[in-house]
């Protein structure tokens, strides 16, 4: 190490060097652990940037007290540590992969060394935590008195939270000479690859709306956007709607449909705390959305990993065929690390590795193709990927263009060995987003990037169209930390997902990563940090339910090469569960409750029915009753027919409840209808009159012309088929000339009709 042109700038007597035994005087002197819990990289806080905390006094200083001395409490010489003054307060930033965070704290005995104990050193203190719900909850809180010779122990559990509050507040009225250390105050931290913690300023806390604010739809296809804030009691209001559209204060949602294509702008007003706020929403209205319901596939990292080959490829692609996998939608195969050559080529560009790939890229993409399949890629946004391959980092227009000319259709973009800080994954993202959309070819953008950054917020800026918001999900269900990582099993995966439902929409989906069905703990990637690998199928369908409810991305992960199970392939094939995840209109199911071992999810569907689910996370089968009243999506006055989708089973009709029996670790998913099945070719009611004549649905309905209309075609799996609006009275829709039977919605003003025809 070279300390280059050093020099200091003084007066008076000139500084000298000492010995740290000077520094650090006597055998009383307390050092930072070398390594965490289950070999935790340990993070001083004295090591991360001080500058957005705030000081009472003076300026918050790393590893001294805030005069500059060694730290010391109680007689004990703390060699890493934070001195600041009160008030104080540091807003930490957890990022995900910090599980603890421990300290010292007290009044530095510089107070009581210079004999003004009897004017200052009393302060009060908070240690809180919380969460990315705005939930809030104190740690630890008193007060300290220099008189008091033993420091307070801070030992806080940081799992599942995402900021930690540290506060040292006045204790007596006389903010004199409160010279509060944080001493020995470290973060146990177990994802390398994560961001690690950062301290934040307090306006990160204060923002006060708490949903997306770039939104997506197909024209003609009912839209929804749930409006929400980080203030439980804030007041909100939206105007300058666009045509078709209407604010549902009642939901705190706007619904409605835009028929036209194009940019439309609204605006959402929020009152809290005597503060007001004005957030500009933007609407993509677009026919060629690139991701209008999330992508369905197969990756091959959990079971393949580095051998992953030409042969691997086009015998996965022939085992999607064969085993009904395309018929139910899955479209995408998707190759992920290590396809690559130990270099790239003079010219820069990327070359595969010749013995796995023969015959290039190009022709592997070719046979993907012959099957009615697209193919996907994998790269990193740094210098090297996850596995140590060379990343696209400073290649992206040189990567882009060789995709494009293979005729990849995605890209599974990963962000192992970058800056960890948001500002540079943004930028980082957006430079190989620009690039794919310069290359010539359309290529769907899969940003692989954890959630750690929050990209449910930012992530539409790259040019992606969905993005990873857990860490890498193993075949288990409950996920470990460990010196291999951070294990997500389905445990996490609620964790992580269950509060994000106001930030996902067409064209900006929230992905859960690849799901585990099938595998049965005979994966590679897929088996570590996890408490158990393998999982029973009552677990592996609640992981499929929950990521349909979610609208995720659905990509399987077991070995195609092996024969399927015919319960395995019923549970990731099943068509009315399927539907739900390809809803049109894209809601991921907001959470209900989580109380009591059971986690509760609704979710909106295009045509006017409602999905709701629960799941049993305790050891033993427990009975459930669905309140209606809790469920804003759901009328108490209203009888619904109740369809158990697992069973493929109507179950009838129920008002204000419904009551079920849920096995442990399962997971039961029910869809709601204000249908009436009639089993005749054409109804006429005062209001209402439908008709199936010459390959098209008939609608007429009693209600004014003035009114715009929504009217909805779904098949009985829940799929809509067709659609329009208007204010007519009168509705021709073409529909296929498929015999079975139609569900039609009629929506105005709020409320729904519907109806059920036979063809």
């Amino acid at each position: 190490v070279n300390y280059g042109n050093a020099y200091f700038e003084f007066s008076g007597e000139k500084p000298v060097t000492v010995a740290e035994s000077m520094m650090y005087p006597g055998d009383n002197i307390v050092e930072l652990p070398t390594v965490g819990k289950d070999g935790a990289q340990i993070i001083p806080l004295s090591t991360l940037d001080l500058s957005k905390a705030t000081c009472g006094w003076g300026k918050i200083k790393a590893n001294t007290s805030i005069d500059g001395n060694p730290i010391k409490l109680a007689g004990k010489t703390y060699r890493s540590g934070v001195g600041t003054h009160a008030t104080s307060e540091i807003i930490v930033k957890l990022n995900g992969a910090v599980t603890r965070f421990d300290a010292y704290l007290g009044i530095d005995d510089e107070v009581k060394q210079s004999g003004l104990t009897a004017v200052g050193g009393i302060i009060d203190y908070r240690v809180s935590l919380k969460g990315g719900d705005g939930n809030l909850m104190t740690e630890q809180e008193g007060r300290i008195d220099v008189r008091d010779n033993a420091p307070v122990h801070i030992d806080v559990d940081c799992n599942g939270w995402k900021y930690l509050i540290l506060e040292a507040m006045d204790g007596n009225g006389r903010n004199d000479f409160d010279h509060v250390d944080w001493a020995n105050a470290y973060f146990e931290f177990h994802e390398k690859s994560a961001a690690p913690p950062v301290i934040v300023e307090k306006s990160e806390l204060d923002s006060k709306l708490a949903c997306a604010t770039v939104m997506f739809s197909q024209p003609n296809v009912r839209y929804m956007h749930k409006i929400r804030s980080t203030h439980p009691d804030a007041t909100i209001t939206v105007s300058n709607l666009p045509e078709g559209l209407e604010w549902n204060a009642k939901r705190c949602l706007v619904e409605g449909m835009v028929k036209q294509e194009g940019v439309y702008h609204y605006d959402v007003s929020l009152d809290a705390d005597g503060e007001h706020e004005t957030v500009e929403i933007t609407l993509h209205v677009s026919s060629q959305l690139q991701q209008p319901v999330p992508f369905m596939g197969w990756l091959s990292w959990n079971v393949v990993e580095g051998e992953i080959s030409e042969e691997v490829v086009e015998r996965t692609a022939d085992a999607m065929v064969n085993s009904g996998l395309l018929e139910a939608g899955y479209n995408y195969l998707v190759m992920d690390d290590i396809w690559h050559a130990k270099h790239r080529a003079a010219d820069g560009k990327p070359l595969p590795d010749a013995k796995k790939f023969p015959n290039g890229i190009k022709p592997v993409a070719d046979y993907v193709h012959s099957k009615n399949l697209k193919f996907g890629i994998y790269s990193d946004a740094a210098e090297k990927t996850c596995a140590g391959c060379y990343g696209s980092y400073g290649y992206e227009e040189i990567d882009a263009k060789q995709y494009a000319e293979w005729e990849v259709d995605l890209l599974k973009y990963d962000y192992c060995f970058a800056p960890t800080d948001q500002q540079t994954a943004l930028k980082r993202y957006k430079a190989m987003g620009d690039a794919l959309k310069a290359s010539g070819r359309d290529i769907l953008f899969y940003m692989c990037e954890w959630g750690q950054r929050e990209p449910w917020k930012w992530g539409h800026e790259t040019g992606a169209t969905c993005w990873r918001c857990t860490y890498d999900t193993r075949d288990g269900w409950n996920g470990l930390i460990n010196q291999q990582g951070t294990g997500i099993g389905i445990l996490q995966s609620i964790r992580d997902m269950k509060n994000l439902y106001a930030y996902s929409g067409p064209n900006r989906f929230n992905d859960a990563d690849m799901m585990c069905v099938g595998i049965h703990g005979t994966g590679r990637a897929s088996s570590d940090c996890v408490e158990k690998a393998g999982m029973t199928q009552d677990e592996y369908r609640t992981q499929f339910a929950l990521w349909c409810m979610w609208s995720s991305p659905l990509t399987l992960s077991f070995d195609l090469r092996k024969p399927i199970s015919e319960d395995d392939l019923s549970i990731m094939t099943h068509p009315e569960l399927i539907a739900i995840d390809q809803d049109r209109m894209g809601q991921q199911a907001e959470l209900i409750s989580d109380k009591n071992n059971m986690i509760v999810l609704a979710k909106d569907l295009e045509n006017g029915d409602v999905a709701i689910s629960v799941t049993n996370l305790a050891n033993s089968k427990k009975s459930f009753t669905f309140d209606f009243s809790k469920m804003d999506a759901l009328d108490v006055e209203t009888v619904y027919l109740v369809r158990d989708l697992w069973l493929k089973r109507d179950l009838g009709a129920h008002k204000a409840e419904l009551k079920t029996e849920v096995a442990s670790h399962a997971t039961k998913v029910f869809r709601l209808s204000k249908q009436e099945t009639t089993g005749i070719q054409s109804i006429d009611r005062d209001d209402l009159k439908v008709a199936v004549k010459d390959g098209a649905v008939e609608v007429t309905t009693g209600l004014e012309n003035a009114q715009n209309k929504l009217i909805l075609v779904s098949d009985m799996s829940g799929r809509v088929i067709a659609a329009t609006s208007g204010t007519e009275c009168h509705f021709v829709l073409p529909v296929p000339s498929v015999k079975g039977v139609y569900i039609v919605n009629v929506i105005c003003g709020g409320k729904s009709q519907s109806v059920s025809v036979k063809s």
